[in-house]
């Protein structure tokens, strides 16, 4: 039997992104390998983790710790949360690289799969003992990354060394999310030593049953309300999300649309901006047309969308990540900031609509008023998006045996 022992700061979830539960449930359940996890968790409010319940798998043995200085991380002013935000995460490298060690005394692993940049970091460190081992770098996508490259900030690309440090190290394969960030292109702009042997590939999709598509008991009540339809946004509530930018254009809209509204708005998600959006809302008296269902199982989320006419995705950097291939599996056209590699998957006026980076706001007013008007056909681009899916989006299986197929090869 195989063994292999994961290292991450970023532990599971039920409530969004789910391809860090799915790698080691697929190591353990699918191929019947012995699965150690070592993860630092975060508790802090300032994190995404405080609305989640700890998360445990059958055949994943988790070995779990918290992130520090959790308190001092909530601070509201910046240097303070910075400083200890870089704190923290050395402390965190570090103690996973120490449990790892005293992992590897006891148990003779074949694979060491380090997970994100602290993770990668700390199983480097590990590979000064036991080099001899087979070494997995995973990287969900490069946030921010190419934005500080483009616009030439180098004080930001120091502060990011760490991260730079982890993509530029070698390793036995380099697995890269594709997801919008262009991994891909920074690897190859910072010359990785992983670029020998590397997987560019996107997150999968559920397979999709009957009972995935049955809308949320949270948003039951919407069936009451005067509105014939929804439009939905999924993500957690924070400022790089750009959900103020949403509500700030439908109330421009409100103040010059001379027809009657017959559509909402659903939030999904939570995060320390819910009550600062909430508030906006109410301070621009729109209220009335948006719903906050705090957090909800991603599962649970595949009826609320399926449901929806359009998802509108705001996203800085890329607006490729989970809800985009869920839409389009449910048949939902997205309606999304062109950033990043974001026009690779959504083509304009087929399966969803672009809005212009630098003119998001107008974009916005001119896309509802047409939406009012009937003048977008949604419900083609719905078909399209469905048609979309079958030929271009994998479920989570053929996904992993993609993975599994690079990771047979390198123990050859």
């Amino acid at each position: 039997m195989n063994k292999i022992l994961f290292l991450s700061a970023i532990d599971f979830k039920d409530k969004s992104i789910q391809i860090v539960k799915k790698t080691p449930e697929f190591y353990g359940n699918q191929l019947d390998w012995e699965v150690d996890y070592i993860v630092a968790r975060d508790k802090s409010k300032s994190g995404n983790y405080y609305y989640e319940q700890i998360v445990d798998l059958p055949k994943v043995n988790v070995n779990r710790f918290y992130w520090p200085f959790s308190q001092l991380r909530e601070s509201n002013n910046r240097f303070i949360f910075l400083f200890f935000s870089k704190l923290a995460s050395f402390f965190v490298i570090w103690k996973l690289f120490f449990m790892a060690l005293k992992a590897c005394k006891e148990k003779d692993y074949d694979y060491i799969y380090g997970y994100e940049m602290q993770g990668v970091l700390a199983s480097n460190l590990l590979k000064i003992f036991f080099y001899k081992k087979k070494y997995i770098s995973r990287f969900q996508g490069v946030y921010y990354i190419k934005e500080h490259f483009k616009n030439k900030k180098y004080l930001n690309l120091l502060f990011n060394m760490d991260t730079l440090i982890a993509l530029w190290l070698p390793s036995d394969l380099l697995i890269m999310t594709d997801d919008g960030t262009q991994g891909d292109q920074i690897l190859k702009k910072i010359k990785s030593k992983s670029l020998k042997n590397y997987l560019f590939i996107s997150n999968g999709v559920e397979e999709i049953k009957k009972e995935h598509l049955e809308i949320s008991s949270k948003v039951d009540s919407l069936e009451n309300k005067i509105f014939d339809k929804y439009f939905i946004m999924v993500s957690r509530l924070v400022k790089t999300k750009r959900v103020h930018l949403m509500i700030e254009a439908f109330s421009n809209f409100i103040e010059k649309s001379q027809v009657e509204i017959d559509f909402c708005f659903l939030i999904v998600g939570d995060g320390p901006e819910l009550d600062i959006l909430k508030d906006m809302t109410k301070k621009l008296n729109i209220d009335k047309y948006f719903y906050f269902t705090g957090a909800v199982k991603n599962i649970e989320v595949y009826g609320l969308i399926n449901n929806a006419s359009a998802i509108f995705s705001l996203y800085e950097s890329s607006n490729i990540g989970n809800p985009f291939f869920e839409s389009m599996q449910c048949g939902t056209p997205m309606i999304a900031v062109n950033n990043g590699d974001t026009n690779k998957y959504i083509i304009d006026k087929y399966n969803g609509l672009l809005i212009d980076e630098d003119n998001i706001i107008n974009d916005l007013y001119v896309i509802l008023n047409q939406i009012s008007k009937d003048e977008i056909n949604l419900k083609e681009m719905s078909n399209n998006a469905k048609e979309y899916s079958k030929n271009n989006i994998l479920s989570w299986e053929k996904r992993f045996i993609k993975e599994i197929e690079r990771v047979k090869l390198i123990s050859n």
